[in-house]
């Protein structure tokens, strides 16, 4: 079982943020504090709360400024709408004590306003770090979360982003470069931490105006099962990379 540090969001936000390679395509991450959610709600429309030490999207939980308040959605409580009095006190009581992390919201949804991400997984083969294959996760409507265990679909990377973002073909080798690319940038950095680790997943987003984010970098639990069900050529292809790599 991988260590509550290996998967410290915070951590990796801290490493990368800042970083000259990465700066532009990383949202703003800080520690859940009150003072820290009355700065970031003030700045950015729409948070993620997210577990430090999580895995598989559970415990997520966004927020949104509307006209009457702020909303809530995830964990216990659905579309609930609250005054800025009441939102750290009814977070902190969801939270429970657990460490979170607050995020910047992107808007990475398709033509429908349904959210998605971009599972990036990549190997170090021969000391080089290269990408292994690129997965789309779309999730249910009105779902907060891609994850497959929160209801998301897999899709292959083409597919999605021809069926449910309308790229067409110079669009999606242009966007999917810029994924690439930062992608490697963010393993590179995060390997000099984790020398051992050959293996790495990136979930990243698309926004509206097309600029690719990293929501997060896993390098302690980087399942490929997600690639089983978007495309079985190339959930195979990564058993084998996954063999190579070292």
């Amino acid at each position: 079982m991988a260590s509550s540090y290996d998967r410290n969001k915070v951590r990796i936000a801290r490493l990368l943020g800042p970083h000259p390679a990465t700066q532009s395509v990383m949202p703003t991450t800080v520690l859940f504090t009150r003072q820290n959610l009355q700065q970031m709600i003030k700045k950015h429309p729409m948070l993620y709360l997210k577990p430090s030490a999580g895995c598989q999207s559970r415990g997520v939980i966004r927020v949104t400024r509307g006209a009457n308040g702020y909303i809530i959605r995830g964990l216990y409580r659905r579309n609930s709408v609250l005054t800025s009095s009441e939102l750290y006190t009814t977070l902190q009581r969801q939270i429970n004590g657990q460490r979170y992390i607050i995020q910047q919201g992107i808007d990475s949804e398709d033509r429908q306003g349904n959210h998605f991400d971009i599972r990036v997984h990549l190997f170090r083969i021969n000391r080089q770090w290269k990408v292994g294959g690129m997965a789309a996760r779309v999730a249910e409507p009105n779902g907060i979360v891609a994850g497959l265990h929160q209801g998301g679909t897999a899709l292959t990377l083409p597919r999605f982003m021809m069926n449910h973002l309308g790229y067409g073909p110079g669009q999606q080798n242009n966007v999917t470069a810029k994924l690439e690319d930062a992608a490697l940038k963010a393993v590179r950095i995060v390997s000099k931490t984790v020398p051992r680790k050959s293996e790495m997943a990136v979930d990243m987003g698309i926004d509206r105006s097309h600029r690719v984010w990293i929501f997060e970098v896993n390098y302690a639990l980087p399942a490929i099962r997600l690639f089983q069900f978007a495309d079985k050529d190339l959930f195979r292809k990564l058993l084998s990379l996954r063999k190579k790599a070292q």
